[in-house]
C-alpha cells in the first residue's frame, strides 16, 4: 500500500514534469506548425533531439530534407543546415580544426587580379546525416579499423563539402560523428500510403489547379471590369485620322472636331456572367477533391431534398475528416511514447527528495491510504521494541496514534516528500 501511495505521487509528479517541459519546449507553438504542414501537405517529418539536457521537438521543412519516399522509416535522413561561421565556431560538438579548414576554402568571388567581384552571403553549408549502419563501416568513418559487420547501431554525422578546381573534384569535411540512441525523425501522414511511402496528396497538391484557375479567372474579371470604367470615343472627323485621340481615359480627355461630324461613345459593357459561372465551376470542383459537400459549406439544399439524404451526404463527407482526427491522434501519441515519456522518466529517475505540492483532493485520498499504515507500522515498530527490551508489549492506542501522524502531516500543508529512487516500479 505504501509503494502503491508513492507511485501515485509520482504519477502526479511526472505529470507536472510534462507541463513544465511543454512550457519550456513551447510544445504548443511546434503542434501548430506541425498541424500546419500536415493540413498542406498529408505529410510531416518532426525531429526530438536533447540538447543541453533539453528535449526539443521542432518541424523539418519538406525543402531541407532528403529522404527515400518509398521507404523512410529504414533508409538514411539528410537534413540539409545553414551556419555562419559563428556558430560554426560555438558548436563544441564540431571538430574545430575542420570548422576552421572549412570556412577558410569558403571564400569570396574574385577576378583574375586578385580583385574582389563580390561580397557572397557568408553562410556554409552543412549536412546532417542520420542512418542506421554496421559498426565496421562507424569505424571506417572515424579511421578506425576492425568492427563487427554484423552489428548494427544509429548514426549520426555532420558534413561538408566545397568544389575544387578541376571537373568533378570535391574537399570533404567531417565535422562530427557518434552514435546516437535512436532516429530522431518521424513520419505523420493524415491519410497514410497503403505501400508505407511518403504521400504529399495534401491540400495544396489536390487543389493547386483549381485554385490557381479561380485565382486567374478573378484577375481577369477584376482587369475587364477595370476597363469597363473608362470611357472611349469614335468620330468620322478626318481630322483626327491616324491619331490616338484619347491620350488620358482615366480623367475623360475633351477634344473638339469638326461640324457636323458624330462623336459616339463606345460601349465596351462589362459581361461577367461566364468568368463567374467558370469560377463556380472550379470551386465546385475543388470541393470535390476535398470532400466538402455544399451542406457543409453552409449552402441550403435543393428543393425537395430529403433530410435523411442531406444527413448521410455530410456524415460521409465528416468520415474523411474523422479519420484524419484520429491520424493526427494516434501521431501524437507516437511522438509522445518514443521521445516525450522517456525524457521525462529519465528526469525523474532521481535519488534526490521530491517536493510535490499537491492539490487538495490529492492530499486527502494520499493521507487517506498512508496515515492507517503508518499507524500500523509505528506500532508494530513499539511492540517489537518492548518485547526485546524485556517489557509487556501493550497494544497502542491506534485512534490516537493515527491523529498524531496525521497533525504532522498537515503542518506540511499542500506539500508532500518522495524520493523516486525508492519505488520498485
Amino acid at each position: 500500500q505504501s509503494n502503491q501511495i508513492k507511485t501515485t505521487l509520482l504519477g502526479l509528479l511526472a505529470k507536472a514534469h510534462l507541463q513544465n517541459w511543454m512550457k519550456e519546449s513551447d510544445f504548443g507553438q511546434f503542434l501548430n506548425d506541425w498541424g500546419l504542414v500536415l493540413a498542406t501537405y498529408n505529410s510531416v517529418v518532426s525531429k526530438h533531439i536533447e540538447q543541453d539536457g533539453k528535449l526539443i521537438s521542432k518541424v523539418v521543412s519538406w525543402g531541407t530534407i532528403i529522404c527515400d519516399f518509398v521507404d523512410f522509416e529504414n533508409n538514411p535522413k539528410i537534413e540539409k543546415l545553414w551556419f555562419t561561421p559563428a556558430q560554426l565556431r560555438q558548436n563544441d560538438n564540431y571538430d574545430q580544426n575542420v570548422v576552421e579548414a572549412l570556412i577558410s576554402s569558403k571564400s569570396t568571388r574574385k577576378g583574375f587580379s586578385g580583385r574582389q567581384i563580390d561580397q557572397k552571403a557568408d553562410y556554409v553549408e552543412v549536412y546532417e546525416v542520420h542512418l542506421k549502419e554496421t559498426e565496421a563501416f562507424y569505424n571506417a568513418q572515424i579511421g578506425e579499423e576492425g568492427g563487427n559487420d554484423k552489428i548494427y547501431y544509429d548514426q549520426m554525422y555532420a558534413c561538408s563539402f566545397n568544389k575544387t578546381k578541376g571537373r568533378g573534384n570535391y574537399e570533404d569535411y567531417l565535422l562530427f560523428s557518434g552514435r546516437e540512441k535512436e532516429d530522431p525523425y518521424m513520419l505523420a501522414s493524415l491519410i497514410p500510403a497503403t505501400d508505407g511511402s511518403i504521400s504529399l496528396d495534401g491540400s495544396i497538391k489536390n487543389n493547386f489547379e483549381s485554385q490557381w484557375m479561380v485565382n486567374d479567372t478573378t484577375k481577369k474579371i477584376k482587369d475587364y471590369l477595370e476597363l469597363a470604367l473608362k470611357m472611349f470615343w469614335q468620330t468620322s472627323d478626318p481630322n483626327f485620322v491616324g491619331k490616338n485621340t484619347m491620350s488620358n481615359a482615366d480623367q475623360g480627355d475633351v477634344f473638339v472636331h469638326a461640324l457636323n461630324q458624330p462623336l459616339t461613345q463606345l460601349s465596351n459593357r462589362a459581361d461577367i456572367g461566364p468568368g463567374i459561372a467558370f469560377i463556380n465551376q472550379w470551386e465546385t470542383q475543388g470541393n470535390q477533391n476535398a470532400g466538402i459537400s455544399e451542406v457543409m459549406a453552409g449552402e441550403n439544399p435543393p428543393s425537395g431534398t430529403a433530410w435523411r439524404q442531406v444527413q448521410a451526404l455530410l456524415q460521409e463527407s465528416h468520415s474523411l475528416f474523422n479519420l484524419m482526427r484520429q491520424n493526427k491522434g494516434l501521431a501524437i501519441t507516437r511522438i509522445l511514447n518514443k521521445f516525450v515519456a522517456p525524457y521525462i522518466q529519465k528526469k525523474m529517475d532521481t535519488t534526490e527528495e521530491i517536493i510535490a505540492e499537491l492539490e487538495s483532493y490529492y492530499i486527502k485520498q494520499i493521507d487517506r491510504a498512508f496515515v492507517p499504515n503508518e499507524a500500523i507500522e509505528q506500532s508494530n515498530e513499539q511492540i517489537k521494541n518492548d518485547i526485546l527490551g524485556g517489557k509487556i508489549a501493550e497494544q497502542p492506542d491506534m485512534m490516537a496514534l493515527e491523529a498524531q501522524i496525521q497533525a504532522k502531516l498537515s503542518e506540511q500543508g499542500n506539500k508532500r516528500p518522495i524520493v523516486p529512487s525508492e519505488i520498485k516500479t
